[in-house]
């Protein structure tokens, strides 16, 4: 039997084992939650017995209050006992003493007599009035009534009868034993004085003494005179109807009763009473306490309670068992919801009680068993929060673990045997397949490498066999390594497999897992791949070669047309050859913008195009690009608004090409698909984040509009808003994708806000470097001759913009805001008009008061670039700010400073004696770029087939500007360009090139400028104005040529370039600042703004960090400064030379 049921106990225990993977888990649970059961058990005990000992503890205090109390009604009432005690044996043992003293008894027997045997004595008695009763008035009555008379003197001083410490005077009478004679005190009052002489004396002494009487005479003698006292029961006044009760003494003379003492204790005023004055605070103290009382000797009534203790009261009343239990020892009894504490007080067997309910205790209590539920609560809480989330986070995740371990050795037993891969377990000590699948069975029985050679060859190969002499490198690797090899199969042929291994356990050895894929297939589509991925690449090579030379090939001969189309516009021509002119011009524009597109794309999707970051004015771009298009949208009857914030005036860093290409787009689009109303064109600043100033710049229609379905493609290659629109308004849908492409190479973001019939708002933010010192020309301010605007303004949001303009130019001018149709004079002589307007006319009614204001300018979208006076107007376009400062800088004055940009489109105006250099290989470009030069005012112009030929005339001559193309024979650009600065020749370099800038670097190549062909002679002039300086032809009031200046120059710079060396030794920061603020003013002069600005920088340098750390910039800056008097040097002595 012992075997059979160990045997069922081995077996169940097997089964336990393999089937409930996780019963130590759940033994672990049980275990947990068990030993948190009995934690909570042995806390609640705790706190039960914690509660019970706080219980315990309130009971005892209670007792201890009770003892208090019953203790202080004992002692008054002994007190009062003992006090009429004396009083009753002081008066025995004098009364012999007492009998010699003279009373007046004839007459208060008289006065008895007179008022019906009741009468109040007078203080030649009584130290305090009393009431006296008696029923014989007769001469022989003399005797007993001087006795008496005798009596009442003897008691009257006495304190028993004067407690007038507790607010209320003790009460009581003295009756003769006959019930002859009564006196009361207090006296009676009128009312009961007259109460009392209705009724007979006699009755009235019966009503006092009956009661007294009955209780003394019930005691026995010899007790009575032991205990000289007995108290009468609790019965209501004949004379108040309060309810009282009394102590009486008996009063002996010879073993006889002669009187007996009584003092009178009204219930009502119990707690006056039975209060000690010894210990009155204290006992106040503990009367806060409800539930005490005192029951009276006949077991009816109660004392000591008021309204807010009824329902203990009542409890008191009908609970028998507390009164049973007052004879005996203290006991606390627990009856119907309320406890009791009960004694006997002796003499007037009076029961004093406590009694207290649940509310009382637990009221007493409350903070110590808040604080008790709040530990035990708390105490339970992080038990169970604990037990809660060990086992939801511990064993929770234990069990769960356990169970995918087990259903992962299933999962893998079936992994094993159902992959399509290949897989063996190998022993490399044995050199034994421990177990592999049909797979890689079915794999190498087509094979000649069979049995364990090729896992041995595999491991021996990636020094995995341990030789005899070597330790376990198995030990401790876990890595996976992967090798493709080729193996040879049972018809010659070459199978290539990938072998995936790594070192593992199984079945208590180390071993290794292989997996083996056959990748033949998959090899042979890879080379597949490879061969045609060459061959993709070199097409897209000859994609990229064809689409570079036919960059250069249709831009060259376009550069030729559109520059001659150009110089043959400013020909006179008839109006009709004037219009065909613009309309090839036009289609020529058209071809350019749509091949710059579709190559811009093309580089785009290669990732070739790349950005050129150069300084240039952000307000200029933007006016350029609204001048270009205002002819075309005003041409539409369109409303076009160009409004740019003052704040972005200066000059900033970024690729000024692209983003006038993204403007020129916006607006071309705009134009495009707006046929009423307007076309608005916004910059503002936005933002700025780590010293980057982000600038918004708006384009915004009331066109069509876009569908929102359409929106998100709206950035898409070759996508318009709607299928009819590339027939209504023709377009490739290239412009958008250029837009959003180049803006995000910019590191900007391009939104769109539409609604179709409606309008659409294009959104560019950019983020550019605000240049520090702006590379602006600094001039003396300009003296206006006007203090107060009067600004018309057909549209409230241009009104805004003119404004902000006008104070960030003029802050102390008075603007004032009119309107077309209310007209009224001056305030004073030197006030002006400004009409903005899309029209050139003022309205008759400001013309009838023109005359009384200094000038009118009227600011129109029609006007002409240039300030202009017609009809005593200064007429001006809308598009340049910088007109319209000319303008106001004209208005008051004669129009001198106007006529100097009257007769030339071009700011431009070359000097006579300025030399160019044009590096051309081209003879079409070559002779366009000369005649180009020639129309600006350029007439000492050489010319050179390749750089080669360049480089002989640069050695020989000195030019002040060479104009080279890119692309040459023999020399390129490039290398032109590095072969004059290698023999020290700094001559500004412009480089013109068919290219499309993908490969171009302005900064690091060198070149002043690049000039993208076709080349306009607007394009030209600006970058010949940045290479020279603003080149104006010579004032007639100036006596002093450019050479003088130079010479000027020449003479001085030796005398400052030494204060600048000593101011520097010497660390005199004054004298340095002060030298180098002449050579400013000095290379301002020589329209030297380069070097000018230079030297602004330097100056805030210096003020900022001192002499000693702006050394080596001031050293820089002193040999570019000595380079340029080299070069001016030169100039001199070459113009002082023939010119062949």
């Amino acid at each position: 039997m012992g075997q059979n049921a160990f045997r069922s106990l081995r077996d169940y225990l097997k089964h336990c084992t393999e089937t409930g993977h996780d019963l130590p888990i759940r033994f672990s649970r049980g275990l947990l939650i068990g030993g948190s059961i009995a934690v909570s058990i042995a806390v609640l005990v705790a706190s039960f017995v914690w509660t019970a000992m706080l219980a315990n503890q309130f009971l005892d205090e209670r007792k201890h209050l009770f003892l208090v109390q019953r203790d202080l009604i004992k002692g008054n009432v002994d007190r009062y006992e003992a006090r009429l005690k004396q009083t009753a044996e002081a008066y025995e043992l004098l009364w012999k003493l007492y009998a010699k003293d003279e009373v007046p008894a004839k007459r208060y027997r008289q006065l008895l007599d007179e008022h019906k045997g009741i009468i109040v004595t007078d203080t030649d008695i009584t130290v305090t009035p009393m009431t006296l009763f008696s029923t014989s008035v007769q001469a022989k009555d003399e005797v007993p009534l001087s006795d008496f008379l005798r009596l009442m003197r003897e008691i009257s001083p006495l304190p028993l009868l004067c407690e007038c410490n507790v607010g209320y005077f003790l009460g009581g009478f003295v009756y003769s034993s006959d019930r002859r004679l009564l006196a009361t005190w207090p006296p009676l009052s009128d009312q009961q004085l007259d109460n009392a002489r209705i009724e007979t004396a006699g009755s009235f002494i019966d009503s006092y003494a009956d009661k007294v009487d009955a209780v003394l005479d019930s005691t026995a003698a010899i007790a009575l005179r032991g205990r000289r006292g007995a108290w009468v029961t609790a019965y209501n006044s004949p004379v108040t109807g309060e309810l009282i009760t009394h102590y009486a003494v008996p009063l002996y003379r010879n073993k006889q009763r002669v009187a007996v003492l009584v003092i009178t204790i009204p219930f009502s005023k119990f707690s006056l009473l039975f209060e000690d004055t010894q210990y009155s605070e204290y006992f106040r103290v503990e009367r806060s306490e409800p539930g005490f009382f005192i029951i009276s000797q006949d077991r009816r009534h109660l004392y000591g309670f008021d309204d807010s203790e009824y329902h203990l009261a009542q409890s008191v009343l009908n609970s028998t068992e507390p009164l049973e239990h007052s004879h005996g020892s203290m006991k606390v009894i627990y009856n119907d919801g309320v406890f009791f504490l009960s004694q006997l007080i002796k003499g007037p067997s009076w029961i004093a009680v406590y009694a207290f309910d649940w509310k009382v205790m637990l009221a007493a209590l409350k903070k110590q068993l808040i604080l008790i539920a709040f530990l035990t609560s708390s105490v339970l809480a992080i038990l169970w929060i604990f037990t809660v989330l060990l086992d939801r986070f511990v064993l929770a995740p234990l069990r769960v673990r356990s169970k995918m371990v087990y259903e992962s050795e299933a999962f893998n037993r079936a992994v094993l045997q159902t992959a399509p891969v290949g897989l063996t377990v190998y022993d490399p000590l044995t050199d034994t397949i421990v177990m592999q699948n049909e797979v890689i069975r079915n794999m190498l029985s087509t094979s000649q490498d069979t049995g364990s050679g090729l896992y041995r060859r595999l491991l021996k190969a990636s020094f995995w066999i341990r030789q005899p002499d070597e330790p376990d490198i198995l030990e401790g690797k876990s890595d996976v390594r992967s090798v493709e090899i080729s193996i040879v199969g049972a018809a010659g042929e070459q199978r290539e497999i990938s072998v995936a291994f790594s070192p593992v356990r199984y079945q208590q050895r180390e071993a290794v897992l292989f997996g083996v894929t056959d990748i033949s297939d998959q090899k042979a589509a890879v080379r597949l791949l490879r061969k045609e991925r060459e061959m993709a690449d070199q097409a897209n090579q000859a994609k990229s070669h064809f689409l570079a030379m036919m960059s250069h090939e249709i831009r060259t001969p376009l550069h030729g047309a559109l520059g001659n189309l150009e110089l043959l516009a400013m020909e006179q021509l008839a109006p009709q050859q004037k219009e065909r002119v613009s309309t090839i011009r036009q289609a020529f524009d058209a071809l350019l913008v749509l091949i710059n597109d579709i190559l811009d794309l093309s580089k785009m999707e290669a990732h070739e195009l790349q950005l050129h970051t150069e300084s240039f004015r952000l307000d200029d771009l933007i006016e350029r690009s609204a001048r270009t298009f205002a002819p075309l949208i005003l041409d539409k009857k369109l409303r076009f608004l160009c409004l740019i914030d003052p704040d972005l005036t200066g000059t900033w860093a970024g690729d000024g090409h692209r983003l006038g290409q993204v403007l020129m787009n916006l607006l071309s689009n705009a134009r495009k698909f707006t046929d009423s109303g307007s076309i608005t064109l916004r910059a503002t600043r936005s933002e700025s984040i780590d010293g980057i100033q982000w600038v918004r710049i708006s384009v915004s229609d009331t066109g069509i509009g876009i569908s929102q379905a359409r929106l998100e493609e709206v950035f898409e290659p070759f996508v318009q808003a709607d299928r009819s629109i590339a027939a209504r308004f023709g377009g490739t849908g290239l412009g958008l994708t250029l837009c959003s492409r180049i803006v995000t190479l910019m590191g900007g973001r391009i939104d769109v806000d539409s609604e179709e019939g409606v309008g659409s708002l294009f959104t560019v933010s950019l983020p550019l470097q605000e240049e520090s010192f702006p590379n602006q020309l600094l001039v003396a301010e300009t003296v206006f001759r006007f203090n107060t605007v009067v600004l018309i303004c057909e549209s409230l949001l241009w009104q805004r913009a003119l404004t902000a303009q006008i104070y960030h130019w003029l802050p102390d001018v008075t603007i004032i805001e009119a309107d077309s149709a209310a007209a009224f004079s001056a305030e004073n002589e030197s006030s002006i008009i400004i009409f903005a307007s899309s029209t050139t006319w003022l309205p008759k009614n400001w013309c009838d008061v023109q005359h009384s204001y200094l000038d009118t300018i009227i600011f129109s979208s029609c006007g002409p670039l240039y300030p202009e006076r017609r009809h005593n107007h200064l007429n001006v376009t809308a598009y340049s700010m910088s007109m319209f400062r000319l303008a106001l800088t004209a208005c008051g004055n004669n129009d001198d400073v106007l006529e100097q940009r009257a007769n030339s489109p071009i700011q431009l105006v070359a000097p006579k004696d300025c030399r160019l250099l044009i590096v051309e290989d081209d003879p079409l470009n070559r002779a366009l770029i000369e005649h180009q030069l020639a129309a600006l005012g350029f007439d000492k112009v050489d010319s050179a087939v390749d750089g080669s030929d360049a480089l002989e005339l640069c050695q020989d001559r000195i030019y002040d500007l060479i104009v080279t193309d890119l692309g040459m024979p023999v020399m390129d650009g490039q290398a032109f360009l590095k072969a004059l600065r290698d023999r020290g020749i700094q001559t500004p370099v412009i480089l013109s090139t068919a290219e499309t800038g993908g490969t171009i670097q302005i900064r690091s190549s060198g070149f002043t400028s690049v000039l993208y062909k076709p080349i306009t002679l607007d394009r030209l002039s600006a970058a010949i104005e940045k290479a020279l300086g603003t080149l104006d032809a010579p004032s007639n009031e100036s006596s002093a040529t450019l050479t003088d200046l130079h010479e000027l120059f020449i003479s001085g710079w030796e005398n400052d370039k030494a204060t600048l060396i000593e101011s520097l030794e010497a660390n005199d920061q004054k004298r340095f600042i002060g030298s180098l603020h002449r050579l400013k003013g000095a290379l301002l002069v020589l329209n030297e703004k380069s070097l000018a600005d230079t030297c602004e920088t330097l100056r805030h340098r210096v003020n900022s960090q001192g002499l000693a750390l702006a050394g080596g910039d001031i050293y820089t800056m002193i040999k570019r400064l000595q380079h340029r008097v080299d070069y001016y040097r030169g100039r001199s002595a070459f113009r002082q030379e023939p010119i062949d």
